[in-house]
């Protein structure tokens, strides 16, 4: 998954960065989730497999 196509998902739910670093299991403080999202979503952080996995199966759960 891109940075584009990850910040595509979670502006497609409507949701934080926060919130959606806590719905694709990111743990830890909220500053330092909402970091890690940022990151990610600039491409300054490779997205791991396992967030891309998670922001998919809400994207399809979203779908039904």
């Amino acid at each position: 998954m891109s940075p584009n196509e990850l910040n595509h998902v979670r502006k497609t739910l409507g949701i934080g960065r926060k919130d959606f670093g806590r719905r694709v299991g990111l743990q830890g403080k909220s500053n330092n989730i909402w970091i890690e999202v940022k990151r990610m979503e600039s491409g300054e952080r490779d997205i791991p497999e396992s967030v891309a996995a998670a922001a998919r199966r809400l994207m399809e759960a979203r779908d039904e």
